[in-house]
């Protein structure tokens, strides 16, 4: 009963994000001639969204976890974590180390991770010429990032196409696995 009711007051958190993402971009497009304010409201919804991402990550994590305190035998699925992120910063002179371990998947050194971080936008990671992370055979993967204020990782099949800049992370399907976002270590 109470993993029921922790899922129900998660599943009212993320409708409440979603409305409230839907609300600003229908107030920004509605509001498209204002200029002074509109840096400072395009700013607070790049916030917002991240916010949204970081409630959805752990909503899927809680579920997760649900899932497997409930019946340990339950599978969620592919999954990342991460086991060591870098601390915040920014610009292109700036580098921390990022690594992590995938779990889920047959023969794991056949995807590949791709990171991303996040500053003003999510920008893909160690480098455009370079936006692919091996995975070794247990799931374990490394590199380097440039910093920013939290990091993201795509577990996707080989086939995908990363973008250099996004605004928002992908959601799960197609070449995308799995994704896991996490803020910059303090």
């Amino acid at each position: 009963m109470k993993g029921k009711i922790i899922l129900i007051v998660l599943g009212v958190v993320l409708a409440i994000g979603c409305w409230l993402a839907h609300y600003t971009r229908s107030a920004v497009a509605a509001d498209a001639n204002a200029t002074s304010d509109n840096g400072a409201l395009l700013r607070e919804i790049t916030a917002l969204r991240a916010d949204i991402t970081l409630l959805r990550a752990d909503i899927g994590t809680l579920r997760a976890e649900l899932a497997r305190n409930a019946d340990p035998s339950v599978t969620t699925g592919p999954s990342i974590a991460f086991t060591s992120v870098p601390r915040a910063g920014g610009g292109a002179d700036t580098r921390g180390d990022i690594a992590g371990r995938v779990q889920g998947v047959d023969k794991p050194e056949t995807y590949r991770i791709v990171l991303y971080t996040h500053t003003d936008l999510w920008y893909v990671q160690p480098l455009i010429a370079e936006p692919f992370t091996a995975i070794d055979g247990k799931g374990n993967w490394e590199n380097w990032t440039h910093l920013g204020t939290s990091y993201a990782a795509l577990l996707v099949r080989p086939t995908f196409k990363p973008k250099a800049q996004i605004v928002e992370l992908p959601d799960v399907g197609g070449d995308v696995v799995a994704v896991m976002q996490a803020p910059a270590a303090k």
